[in-house]
């Protein structure tokens, strides 16, 4: 992959992503200040409990099929061919799987239907070609999608959200935009790839699932880290804490966004480096490089200003999520550096390995949940949380030296001293402006970080002038 392609893709999602991070903070906002804590942790019930059944759907197919299309484009017609049939199928079992769960567990008759409701987008996971789009890099179609459906979402809750008895309402909007925008993306799909049809060969689906349950694995434990605290919280405390920490925990969601923007992007040149060492350790450095860049800033935002986020976000109701929120947003932080170790490795074939460290771990998280809720109710699951993030950093750490041959830790304690050094700042900003608006506090305490952070990681070259030409203009 050229530099250039690099330059464009981070550039086309950047754009989506911004705009998808604006839009989601306005949906959110209005979600939470109209259902109110109780209604609005019902919401994040319901998405945490589905993702379970969105990973049985596509079964790690994604990063298999966006691997291999990425080493030979001209086979993403028939690799999204492939994959389609398995992935319809799995998709009608799992929805009636859901159905005799939510008529078992779901606490309450708006839960249950909420969850079912929610449990229509395994649909629009099925027919999500985005893996595809990425592997051929036409990264300009996954951006339009996702900033669509945003917008789209955002727009329809604005004017159809108005209080704790819309809650099925709001659900039922944001499943709708996901199916047709799915289906559009879908169709045009069709239209691009040649050989894309549907594949009735059983023998041809057994061996995908067998080559993608590594990656679903990985997908699996990954949920766990992110959405079992949900699910145990809904059963361990009551539903007013639930959404609280549900508030939490979506601002640390939408804060991984630009990792998730860069991965994409550079994801294809990550695979094209496997087995040539060197060249896996330089884009393994860059990739590490542009997470702390972009991660760090965030995280000591987050853990500097909880209430003035919340605050400004929810309003005043969901301030007793601070503690919370902090603790997320740490775990951020060591989420970007335990992701410059693990990233790559699918990308270079050790799936099954990084497959091995997300189950030890996400064993622990769910045994640290067991053992801190109920004593510690939200901030127990945070800690939990952070501690298994941790535990993944030093295993994967491990595990990338021995696939690269080397760490780009030099890259990671320049960026760890930079955030250092603009936590102090942010925290200067804090006591100065502790009678300042929430906004105004933002505004000022998001430049002082900028401004600190920025200026010396380049003082410290944890990534120059010359190595962003180098990755953007070649």
């Amino acid at each position: 992959m050229s530099g250039r392609l690099v330059a464009r893709n981070v550039s086309l999602l950047t754009v989506a992503q911004v705009v998808s991070l604006l839009a989601g903070l306005g949906t959110t906002m209005i979600l939470a200040r109209a259902l109110g804590p109780e209604g609005f942790g019902i919401l994040g019930f319901g998405m945490a409990l589905i993702g379970y059944f969105h990973m049985a759907a596509t079964f790690g197919s994604d990063s298999w099929g966006a691997r291999e299309i990425s080493r030979d484009r001209g086979q993403a017609g028939p690799i999204a061919g492939l994959i389609l049939g398995p992935r319809l199928v799995m998709a009608g079992l799992s929805y009636l799987a859901l159905i005799a769960l939510a008529l078992m567990i779901a606490p309450d008759p708006t839960t249950r239907t909420v969850v079912l409701i929610q449990g229509l987008t395994l649909l629009s996971t099925v027919l999500l070609l985005d893996y595809a789009f990425q592997g051929v890099e036409r990264m300009e179609i996954n951006a339009l999608r996702q900033s669509a459906q945003a917008l789209a979402a955002m727009v329809g809750v604005a004017l159809m959200v108005h209080g704790p008895h819309d809650v099925v309402l709001a659900a039922s909007l944001q499943v709708g935009v996901a199916l047709l925008v799915a289906a559009l993306s879908h169709a045009f799909g069709r239209r691009i790839f040649s050989g894309f049809r549907l594949v009735y060969d059983l023998s041809a689906w057994k061996t995908l699932m067998v080559r993608s349950a590594p990656f679903a694995l990985i997908v699996l434990m990954g949920s766990i880290y992110n959405s079992v605290d949900i699910i145990m919280l809904e059963y361990m405390t009551d539903k007013t804490e639930v959404g609280h920490y549900v508030a939490a925990y979506r601002v640390a969601l939408l804060s991984m966004i630009p990792h998730g923007i860069l991965f994409m992007a550079i994801y294809p040149a990550l695979s094209r480096a496997a087995g040539d060492k060197p060249a896996m350790r330089v884009w393994a450095r860059r990739n590490a490089a542009i997470l702390m860049a972009t991660g760090l800033p965030i995280s000591v935002f987050g853990v500097a200003y909880p209430e003035a986020i919340l605050g400004f976000l929810f309003g005043e109701s969901f301030l007793p999520a601070s503690a919370t929120l902090r603790l997320l947003m740490l775990n951020v932080g060591v989420l970007h550096l335990r992701v410059a170790f693990d990233a790559p490795l699918t990308a270079w074939n050790r799936e099954r390995r990084h497959a091995a460290v997300m189950v030890l771990t996400a064993v622990l998280n769910v045994g640290l949940n067991l053992w801190l809720i109920p004593d510690y109710g939200m901030e127990g699951a945070a800690i939990a949380t952070l501690f298994s993030q941790f535990a993944a950093l030093a295993l994967f750490a491990v595990v990338h030296l021995r696939a690269a041959g080397g760490l780009p830790g030099l890259t990671l304690l320049k960026g760890l001293a930079a955030a250092v050094l603009a936590f102090a700042a942010a925290s200067w900003v804090g006591v100065l402006g502790a009678g300042w608006s929430e906004i105004v506090l933002l505004i000022v305490g998001g430049c002082a970080v900028s401004v600190v952070f920025y200026p010396v990681a380049l003082f410290l070259r944890l990534i120059t002038w010359s190595e962003i030409s180098q990755i953007f203009n070649r």
